[in-house]
């Protein structure tokens, strides 16, 4: 990984493992000053730009679902990327939340959906069953259906190619972000610094639902822990504790 050069982090690269612990992503900052999301892989030992040099990027989060990324980014940070000069003060940009479609041949998450309504279907008399002869005992299935199956680690994979063409803005408006966590399949924790609010309002995402609902207000220094007990405790999420 990349050590050198712009350090403006000061050790605070977002490091992030995806699921399959295949790939670190992290953000690293230009010559130009403005953050960028960057892969590295265990694979091959190589690192990747996800994101575009022009755009101020950060906060990577990847999907449990293995097919996504989500991250931070403003394309109107302009004055503020300049942290040693003072015409930044003035500077107050806003950040907009950012999903990465990591295989070409996945469809957008967000495609229109129909508004019409199905048609449920009839359901069909069911077939009388059988009651087992007195004193004889119902055969077994060969097949084990009482135990879960377990699931498989998802392999993450990304197509480098044209991935600007498959990063997408989510449904939410712009704002004072700070940080995306992920959550279960398909779901995202972001904080927003508000004013007059100590500490981070918490919204939850949702691919499905495809829309951002206030959850809790956490402490900064607290919110990744607190959302540790919400992925524990779901019923806990609206107390903000």
């Amino acid at each position: 990984m990349e050590t050198a050069a712009a350090n403006t982090e000061r050790g605070n690269m977002g490091l992030v493992w995806s699921h399959d612990s295949r790939w670190l992503a992290y953000t690293k900052t230009g010559a130009n000053n403005f953050r960028q999301i960057k892969v590295w892989s265990a694979a091959n030992d190589s690192i990747y730009s996800l994101t575009n040099s022009f755009a101020d990027s950060f906060s990577p989060a990847w999907d449990r679902d293995g097919k996504h990324l989500y991250f931070l980014a403003s394309t109107s940070l302009a004055l503020g990327s300049g942290w040693a000069n003072t015409s930044a003060i003035t500077a107050d940009p806003d950040y907009a939340a950012y999903i990465i479609n990591l295989k070409k041949e996945d469809p957008s998450p967000f495609i229109p959906r129909s508004d019409e309504e199905k048609v449920k279907d009839e359901k069909k008399p069911e077939a009388a069953v059988k009651k087992p002869v007195k004193g004889k005992q119902p055969e077994k299935s060969d097949k084990d259906t009482t135990g879960a199956a377990k699931k498989e680690a998802v392999d993450v994979s990304i197509d480098f190619v044209n991935l600007e063409r498959r990063t997408i803005t989510m449904p939410l408006a712009k704002g004072n972000y700070s940080m995306i966590l992920s959550g279960p399949s398909g779901t995202i924790f972001i904080g927003e610094e508000k004013e007059g609010v100590t500490g981070f309002v918490i919204q939850k995402f949702t691919l499905e639902k495809r829309e951002g609902k206030r959850v809790f207000k956490a402490e900064r220094a607290r919110f990744p822990f607190q959302l540790t007990v919400i992925k524990c405790l779901p019923g806990q999420a609206t107390t903000g504790r």
